[in-house]
């Protein structure tokens, strides 16, 4: 099994979809778009996965190769790929399906509960309800012919299935404690506490969070693989 990334910073990093594929002696490959970067042909990976980062959907501007990366998820899903996106990546499906992508009325930072809106074999075995890693200014509207499947306490946007084989989400499933050290390293100085941002102090302390929220990653990981022909 052939996985492929879309990594957009750094330090925002795959986390745990790389132990996930080292478990299953998955085939890893990556598009790194902050380096010299290129794309794969769609028929040379099986599932792909768009990682969060710092950008706005919006920014082509300033990031000129959104405008590429559009253009290859829009083929990606045409073409009938699994297809996980996770927070910016979540965003950008929403995009190039048609769903509008908007500032929200407050930044998220920290650990938030989840729960399952409808029920689809992609969250199978799945918990009901978890709490989730957060940490966007941005959300989501759910795109027509899509299946809303998670809602969040403040962002009610978590996360929509399309075609049974695409899943777009607003949260950070891949976090681990090293992925958020890195992530806290280049952005600490943008955490102001709030209602809805947590202290870096207190959401780095919540293990058994993390070991939740990777086994919850691992099954929705599993399932995507499963809906591969």
């Amino acid at each position: 099994m052939r996985i492929h990334y879309l990594q957009h910073n750094d330090y925002v990093l795959p986390g745990n979809i790389i132990d996930w594929a080292n478990n299953n002696n998955y085939k890893l490959s990556y598009t790194k778009f902050y380096q010299t970067y290129s794309l794969p042909k769609h028929s040379e990976y099986d599932l792909l996965i768009i990682l969060g980062g710092t950008m706005d959907v919006f920014e082509e501007d300033k990031y000129s190769w959104l405008i590429k990366e559009k253009v290859f998820i829009l083929e990606a899903i045409n073409a009938n790929k699994a297809i996980l996106g996770i927070c910016l990546g979540g965003q950008l499906l929403a995009e190039v399906l048609g769903a509008k992508v908007y500032k929200n009325k407050q930044q998220e930072i920290g650990w938030f509960p989840i729960t399952k809106k409808n029920n689809h074999p992609l969250l199978q075995n799945l918990n009901t309800e978890l709490e989730v890693f957060l940490w966007h200014n941005y959300i989501f509207d759910i795109p027509k012919n899509t299946l809303p499947v998670l809602e969040g306490k403040f962002s009610f946007n978590q996360g929509f299935v399309y075609k049974d084989n695409v899943i777009a989400l607003q949260f950070h499933p891949e976090m681990n404690i090293e992925g958020l050290k890195s992530l806290l390293e280049n952005t600490n100085s943008n955490i102001q506490i709030s209602d809805t941002v947590q202290s870096p102090n207190s959401f780095l302390q919540k293990k058994k969070n993390f070991e939740q929220q990777t086994k919850w990653m691992f099954g929705l990981l599993d399932n995507l693989i499963r809906t591969i022909n």
